[in-house]
């Protein structure tokens, strides 16, 4: 029994191999040497070229990348022929006429590879199969080598750029501690890439580093975990956060290579409400650096590491208001200027203050007046309604300013109930002046400590 092994034997491969470089370019060619060319016994005959495939190889498997990519030109000393588009059907690389024909004798081949921008390229080694013929077949005529296998290499590349690796989370609104905090980074950070690749991200310290420029003896050397601040990331905006640790988590993955090869990775940053009255109800800078790293998932040599310094920035802010701009006190019956008299204001003083604070309260002139008529305005005292530790009680106003409230940390929509009274011992100097209403001025002022 006799057995032939019969398969396609190539007498020269030519392989194309691009870098980072070439790929991002979209191009590349190479001159290729080593081509031999005999007419034979013929006047006049020229070369043709074509391909196996319509579409580039990758391995047994059919790519997206047609052979049209490619074109072919053929050199010899001096002459340089035509380019030709490589297509399934023959295509003459030289002309036949007898002044210009291909010389007996050793040619080259150019190949270069165009438009690859336009393309999804994957890491993987393309090829197809390119024959050499004449277009006369006539005795002693000869092309070589032929078939050849051109092999086109597209190497695992992954190349991110940095536009901003300082990211600055400007929390300025007294309403974000009301319904939290969503910042997206108004920047993109692009990733060049010929493989699926994921991303993880971790914390370099469990707390932030926290710094203010001056202020109150109140503030305390802050130590918040970085777990208060959460962070996504990924080929769109989206809604789904992590929180931040030193754990390494996973921030986002791409699946697919995008035509181009450069994909768009958006950045988002988010501080509940309950986390900025816990934890950061205090003015001031506080730090942290975030470690991204990129790779492709199947190849631990293939990474990038990227840092982000993250600043969380909170100036000092304040909304003050009264819940009435006029009270009233009554004496209008015995019993009134026997025991005195008072009135209470549900929610009058309504403070949110990012930091230590105290609320003064005084009277603009020393008495309230009625036509010619005054009254001390010492008179009257100011104090909580009921039992409230935050709120001191003012036995008697004046032109000086006072301490109504005083807190050694912020608050956000704090209401105080403020009471107004005349005092009996007050009351009782008031039964002898002229009758009538009596108005003055109250001034309140909220200050840092």
């Amino acid at each position: 029994m006799f057995l032939i092994n019969l398969s396609l034997g190539y007498g020269q491969n030519v392989r194309m191999e691009l870098d980072l470089a070439k790929l991002k370019v979209g191009s590349h060619s190479l001159l290729h040497t080593g081509y031999q060319y005999t007419r034979g016994l013929i006047a006049t005959n020229k070369v043709l070229a074509l391909s196996e495939y319509s579409y580039f190889h990758d391995e047994f498997l059919t790519s997206d990348l047609p052979v049209g990519l490619l074109r072919l030109s053929v050199e010899q000393e001096s002459k340089i022929y035509p380019k030709i588009q490589l297509s399934t059907e023959s295509t003459a690389l030289t002309d036949e006429n007898s002044s210009t024909q291909l010389k007996n004798g050793n040619f080259n081949i150019r190949y270069e590879i165009l438009n690859l921008k336009q393309y999804a390229l994957t890491a993987a080694t393309y090829h197809t199969i390119i024959q050499l013929k004449a277009k006369t077949e006539a005795l002693s005529t000869k092309v070589r080598p032929s078939p050849i296998r051109f092999d086109l290499v597209i190497p695992k590349v992954l190349e991110p750029n940095y536009v901003n690796r300082e990211i600055k989370l400007p929390i300025d609104q007294i309403s974000y501690y009301r319904s939290g905090f969503l910042f997206e980074v108004p920047f993109t950070t692009s990733i060049f890439h010929s493989m699926p690749i994921v991303a993880d991200f971790n914390s370099i310290n469990p707390s932030f580093d926290y710094t203010f420029s001056s202020g109150s003896s109140y503030y305390e050397n802050k130590n918040v975990e970085v777990s208060k601040l959460q962070i996504h990331g990924g080929t769109m905006v989206n809604n789904t956060y992590s929180d931040l640790s030193t754990g390494t988590k996973r921030l986002w993955a791409i699946s697919d290579v995008p035509i181009g090869n450069s994909s768009l990775i958006y950045y988002g940053f988010k501080i509940n409400e309950d986390y900025l009255q816990s934890s950061f109800l205090q003015p001031g800078t506080y730090k942290t650096q975030i470690n991204i790293q990129i790779k492709d998932e199947t190849d631990v040599n293939i990474n990038q590491n990227q840092t982000m310094d993250v600043q969380i920035e909170i100036p000092e802010m304040t909304e003050f208001q009264l819940g009435t701009s006029s009270v009233s006190l009554e004496l209008n019956s015995a019993e009134n200027y026997l025991h005195g008299v008072h009135k209470d204001y549900a929610g009058h003083v309504l403070i949110s203050k990012n930091a230590p604070f105290q609320v003064t309260v005084r009277s603009n002139l020393s008495s309230l007046y009625f036509n010619d008529s005054e009254i001390p305005v010492s008179n009257i005292s100011i104090g909580p309604s009921s039992e409230d530790s935050r709120i001191n009680q003012i036995a008697e106003l004046s032109v000086e300013p006072q301490v109504l409230i005083h807190s050694g940390q912020g608050i956000i929509d704090g209401s105080y109930n403020i009471r107004y009274s005349i005092r009996p011992t007050a009351a009782h100097q008031l039964i002898h002046v002229e009758k009538g209403r009596y108005t003055g001025l109250i001034t309140y002022s909220i200050t840092a400590l």
